[in-house]
């Protein structure tokens, strides 16, 4: 996903793709009531909605994958951070090597800031996480 000017319609954004330069414009209608956290290097976009819920969707074709909450990622002395008045979210949050592991199913979320690094277990709607 590129950055897009100022005045450029708050759901449509331009996406490149690096193997063969070609530039694309979607109609993201999930960039309304979301965050973007990362994009990852496979073209997902890591989204929270509500500082609370963790999504991932590929906006070529549409498909949302929702994962465990920042909650259940989050020690408890973290929690307040996510608070609509937080000043610091966007650096606290900046999400670092968010991506798709070798055997496409694994997906991996790293804050850097925090030092938390986790990934979604497939048991439950937790995450496994190294802090």
């Amino acid at each position: 996903m590129l950055r897009e000017p100022l005045a450029a319609p708050p759901v449509r954004r331009r996406f490149l793709n690096s193997s063969t330069g070609e530039c694309i414009q979607l109609d993201v209608p999930e960039l309304r009531d979301h965050e973007v956290l990362a994009p990852t290097a496979e073209g997902l976009l890591v989204l929270l909605h509500a500082r609370k819920h963790v999504r991932l969707l590929n906006p070529l074709t549409d498909q949302l994958l929702q994962l465990p909450t920042l909650t259940t990622l989050l020690p408890a002395m973290y929690h307040h951070r996510l608070a609509v008045h937080n000043a610091h979210f966007g650096t606290d949050f900046a999400a670092w090597g968010s991506g798709i592991a070798e055997d496409d199913s694994t997906f991996v979320l790293c804050f850097y800031r925090l030092h938390i690094l986790g990934g979604p277990r497939s048991s439950d709607m937790l995450w496994a996480c190294h802090r």
